[in-house]
């Protein structure tokens, strides 16, 4: 099943640095923060994890003056790539599926965020 990089945040790291640092070890791409895609609740959003989570999710750029880097975290990745909105592959993980409209609306230009209401 494809997904977007993603993790547990680390003690006393941000959000922004936490997203950096998943997206780095599990891909070898450096990236920058853009903007906050939203706050998702996991029981809302199709997670299959037994704990209560909130997904905080943001658009990244990725630093095109580096080079990427081979994973740190490889083993948590069957594979890499990028897919474009019309391209989704049909094989998403449940938890995904409705997280990923929302980063294309952000990355479209429509930069509120998104908050379970």
């Amino acid at each position: 099943m494809w997904a977007m990089p993603g993790g547990l945040f680390e003690v006393g790291e941000t959000p922004a640095e936490g997203v950096l640092r998943e997206v780095l070890e599990e891909t070898g791409v450096r990236s920058e923060v853009v903007a906050l895609i939203g706050i998702f609740d996991s029981r809302l959003c199709g997670t299959a994890f037994p704990l209560h989570l909130y997904h905080i999710m943001f658009l990244c750029n990725p630093c095109v003056d580096e080079e990427s880097l081979v994973p740190s975290h490889k083993h948590e990745s069957g594979d890499i790539k990028w897919f474009n909105k019309h391209s989704l592959s049909p094989n998403i993980d449940s938890g995904h599926v409705s997280r990923i409209p929302e980063a294309f609306r952000v990355w479209e230009g429509d930069l509120r965020a998104y908050f379970d209401e």
